[in-house]
């Protein structure tokens, strides 16, 4: 696909992407929120006191998840497209 992915920013790997992924607002919405969550939910020291579980109740795992999936599906659905275009 002509790129070099490196990093943790979905944001980024998404903005990178050739021009004829379809790369719509809701996915880019998505790529944000899991981004602002990254370090703040994986690190213990991601807040100033306390540990990550003190801040994130179950309802932002689940929209985390939900968004995950989006994100996977898209990969997913690429990756078939360019099968059907090499077979």
């Amino acid at each position: 696909m002509g790129g070099d992915p490196w990093g943790h920013s979905i944001l980024q790997f998404l903005k990178k992407l050739p021009q004829n992924f379809d790369v719509n607002d809701e996915l880019i919405e998505v790529a944000k929120y899991l981004d602002k969550n990254y370090i703040s939910s994986r690190y213990p020291n991601g807040f100033a006191s306390g540990a990550p579980e003190d801040y994130f109740i179950k309802k932002d795992a689940d929209k985390a998840i939900k968004n995950a999936e989006k994100i996977f599906n898209f990969c997913e659905n690429q990756i078939s497209t360019l099968r059907k275009e090499i077979d």
